[in-house]
């Protein structure tokens, strides 16, 4: 298909006990609250951006072919499926002052402009349409107005445009970022689409001219990928298709048979491509090594507060944790866990802390659905009372709290010190017994 110009536009009271629970606390291990969530590391599953990023780039102007959503179909590489971010490349044809294709184009170097842009992300469809939308992020776009014209190098046929040194160019080149913080699960296909208004076009169009109306979304051709360094990852299932909502109805390739106005298939794009790159959460695997312990404090702190949601987005489901409260265990026991799936993300390392005396416990791997069943062992330096168990996810972030209890025990000896109170107590009121009746068997010989 020939691409007509305008669409490049957180006391004991027994000596003995007391020393006990100082011996036990000398044994606290140190940590601090739950650790804030690090960047996830990520790995890019589906990447189609030239590097480096030329100067310009072809590209489809959404105000010149009434453009309100652009898309394509994408085969995304390796495994993990929690998307993280969408990059997607665009030219800029705005200048300052002026049109971009005529000498009075100006530009103060470095300036820029800002604009709403949304990417979504929907299954596969029926191949006419696209399916359910997955989700959808919008941010506001940073983009450069393209250098001023240069007159005496770029004339005639170029007049207006910009000169790099070497080439004249119309427009200038970038790339946004856009993060999906929630990390959506997606299929090993989908349809990753960009939309905008502008000033005559959109799902709501502005009816105010200015820069936005020359902004373009790149597409890049079979040449310029292989003229760059980047090698082109994931798939294109159709290579020959991309997904366009325009007003226009003879921008399709059928002539807007298929209707005007609504996203939907369009053919004959063989030999160009959205500029997209997709990059997923690196996801822990099943054979990965633990980490290290937490940093704790070693005072007693607040624990952290619980998140909503789990990491599959969903309101986390309470955990069910062995009955304490009737039936406590010591240090040295253990506590049966279980957390629903999609609380954690797969095969990610939870980490497990008493508070509010911070002490580490252990880290169990949730299973391939984020769920996890396991036991907790009780740290030695957990004294006897009502504890918060704190469950987080080493990479989600995912923070779940439950209230435990622990009983009294000398980890030394594997006495109760209520037992030993006890028999303390009996003792010495036995020695004290003794004591009368050996002062009154006394005062009696003396009588005698």
């Amino acid at each position: 298909m020939a691409i007509p110009q305008r669409f490049h536009t957180f006391t004991r009271a027994s000596a003995l006990i007391a020393a006990g629970a100082l011996a036990l606390l000398g044994l606290a291990v140190v940590e601090s609250a739950a650790p804030a969530r690090a960047a996830d590391p990520t790995v890019v599953v589906y990447d189609t951006i030239p590097s480096p990023l030329p100067a310009s780039l072809t590209s489809l102007g959404y105000q010149a072919t009434r453009t309100a959503e652009w898309g394509v179909e994408v085969g995304l590489a390796g495994s993990d499926r929690q998307v993280a971010s969408v990059t997607a490349a665009f030219s800029s044809y705005a200048c300052e002052t002026g049109a971009w294709n005529a000498p009075d184009c100006l530009t103060t170097d470095g300036a820029s402009w800002t604009h709403p842009v949304t990417v979504n992300l929907y299954q596969v469809g029926d191949g006419v349409t696209p399916g359910a939308l997955i989700a959808s992020t919008t941010a506001t776009v940073t983009a450069p107005y393209r250098p001023s014209a240069d007159t005496v190098n770029c004339t005639g046929a170029q007049a207006g445009y910009w000169y790099d040194g070497a080439t004249c160019r119309a427009n200038q080149a970038f790339t946004w970022t856009f993060d999906f913080t929630s990390h959506p699960v997606v299929p090993d296909q989908l349809i990753v689409s960009v939309a905008f208004d502008t000033n005559g076009a959109g799902a709501d169009p502005l009816s105010t001219d200015g820069p936005y109306s020359a902004l373009n979304v790149a597409y890049i051709t079979d040449a310029e990928l292989a003229a760059h360094d980047t090698p082109f990852v994931g798939t294109m299932p159709d290579p020959d298709s991309t997904y366009w909502n325009t007003a226009i109805a003879g921008n399709y390739s059928d002539g807007g048979v298929g209707g005007a106005g609504t996203l939907r298939a369009d053919s004959t794009w063989d030999g160009y491509t959205m500029g997209l790159e997709v990059a997923t959460v690196d996801a822990p695997g099943a054979s990965d090594p633990a980490p290290a312990p937490p940093t704790l404090p070693t005072t007693e702190t607040a624990p952290p507060a619980p998140s909503a949601t789990g990491a599959n987005g969903d309101p986390i489901v309470a955990p069910t944790i062995e009955d304490t409260a009737s039936n406590p265990p010591a240090p040295g026991d253990s506590i049966d866990v279980a957390y629903a799936d999609g609380t954690f993300e797969p095969y990610e390392w939870v980490q497990f802390v008493f508070y509010s005396a911070p002490a580490y416990s252990t880290a169990l791997q949730a299973n391939a659905a984020g769920g996890l069943t396991g036991s907790v062992p009780v740290p030695s330096a957990v004294p006897a009372g009502n504890h918060t168990l704190v469950a987080t996810g080493a990479s989600s972030g995912v923070v779940v709290t439950t209230a435990v209890t622990v009983a009294a025990t000398l980890a030394a000896t594997g006495v109760d010190p209520a037992q030993l109170w006890t028999a303390g107590t009996i003792g010495l009121a036995a020695l004290l017994l003794g004591l009368v009746v050996a002062i009154v068997a006394r005062r009696r010989t003396a009588r005698d």
